[in-house]
Order: structure tokens, then sequence, then C-alpha cells
């Protein structure tokens, strides 16, 4: 079930501590632009997502995103709700981001609806739950600890893209996977993800196959996931997306259901 929360954690725009960079070259600015793309603008949407795996049964979920922004010590504020299926309907999942300590997540329990606040929130500790989407999120941290490139270009859904590269500086040199994105500079929006191991191999893709324009904004309308190990393949489809302010913030404080 986690694998599903971070999926659609990670549709959220990520701004703190940014930077622009006077090379040219560099592709700091186009990653600043991607982050802050949604910053301060409250939306809501709906995830349909369909899994499939080898040798396991294929699974359905939809769940309710919603994210308000605020001018206090919680700088962001995420609420996930299951719609799909009926015996997750009623689970909720929150998330803080702060502009000065690390994020803090929640969720209450299915049949008991009891609160109870997740510790593990690394990145590591989410990915062994399998893929997830933050494949797709960018971060401050995340370009300080690694480094990137602008290696090519490219076309995908007939539109022109830069191939960004990032390597993590951080890990082992065994353990060292290299990310490639294909980003629309014009609309600011990451296409493609492309991970591959330490010897090259490619072992998780992440593709945007669809996009929307909702109120002169461009979001994501359909996404497929594929993880070559696992055998897994996941196909999202966003829905019934809304920028209008959230004016109820008690939404956002977890709490038993």
């Amino acid at each position: 079930m986690k694998t599903f929360i971070f999926i659609a954690i990670c549709l959220v725009p990520v701004t703190s501590g940014l930077w622009c960079a006077d090379d040219p070259a560099d592709p700091t600015d186009l990653l600043t632009r991607v982050m802050s793309r949604l910053a301060n603008i409250d939306q809501s949407y709906i995830i349909d997502m369909d899994q499939t795996q080898t040798g396991k049964p294929d699974v359905h979920r939809e769940f309710l995103t919603r994210i308000g922004w605020s001018g206090g010590k919680i700088r962001q504020s995420i609420r996930i709700d299951y719609l799909h299926p009926l015996e997750m309907k009623g689970v909720v999942f929150w998330e803080h981001r702060y502009e000065d300590q690390p994020r803090r997540r929640w969720r209450t329990l299915p049949v008991t609806g009891k609160l109870k606040e997740l510790k593990k929130t690394s990145d590591k500790s989410i990915k062994k739950n399998g893929f997830d989407f933050s494949e797709l999120e960018l971060s401050p941290q995340m370009i300080r600890s690694h480094t990137h490139s602008i290696i090519g270009s490219d076309t995908l859904l007939n539109r022109p893209m830069l191939i960004v590269e990032f390597q993590d500086t951080t890990s082992r040199i065994k353990d060292q996977e290299t990310k490639r994105l294909w980003i629309d500079p014009e609309r600011n929006l990451i296409m493609k993800v492309v991970i591959t191991d330490d010897i090259g191999r490619e072992i998780k893709t992440a593709e945007c196959t669809g996009v929307k324009e909702i109120d002169g904004k461009y979001v994501y309308g359909t996404i497929e996931i594929h993880e070559k190990k696992k055998k897994q393949n996941i196909l999202m489809r966003i829905r019934d997306y809304s920028f209008k302010k959230i004016d109820d913030p008690d939404i956002f404080t977890p709490k038993d259901q």
C-alpha cells in the first residue's frame, strides 16, 4: 500500500532553498523552474492506478489528493484519501513539509481508523516497498547531493526535450544509479525518467504519455511506470484536477477517522 501513497505524494511540487546558476549549460535553472512550477497553488486531483506484475493479481487503486500551502511553520500540507478498493475507503494519509526540519507523515489504520505516525520516511525506506513516483520528484537536497548535466536532446509527444543526467555522489560506487530526465523546458515538466544501475543496465522507467492543460497550467494526464526487475507495470490516470483554494485548513490536521 505504501507504494501507492508515495506515488501520489510525488506529484507534489517541492520548493525550498532554490537558487539559480549563471552558466547556461548548467541545468540548475531548468530544475528550479520544474520544482517551482506549481508552488503556492492549492491543488486537488484524483488518481486512478492499475498495477500488473508477473505472478501476482492485478491491483486497482483510486485516491483523492489535496495540497495546501501556508506561510507558517508548516510550509506545505498534503492529504490523500483512499477511494478504492472499498476495504481501504476511509484510510487517510497526511504529510507536512517544513522549511527547517524533516517532513512528517501519518496515516489512519483500516477498520479502526486510528492515527499512526510513519517514522520511516527516508527515500530508501520508501523504495524498499516497490517502484514509487519519487523518480519524478525533484528537491534542492537532491540537486546538492547529485552531479547533474545536460547530455542531449530528444522529442516526446512531438515536443522538444532536454535530457539531464543525475548521479548520486553520496552512494558507494557499486550502489550508484544513474538517472536521466527528459524535461520539457517550455512547460517545465519532467516527461520521462530512465534509471540504470552501476553497470548501465536499465532497471526502471517512468514516462508521461499524456498532458492536460487546466486553467492555463500543464499537468500530468497519464503516466506509465515499468520496473524490469520486479516485472511490474503501473498505469496512472490523473483526473478531476482543480486549482481552487482549499478554504478548510482543518482537513490537513492528522486525526483519527
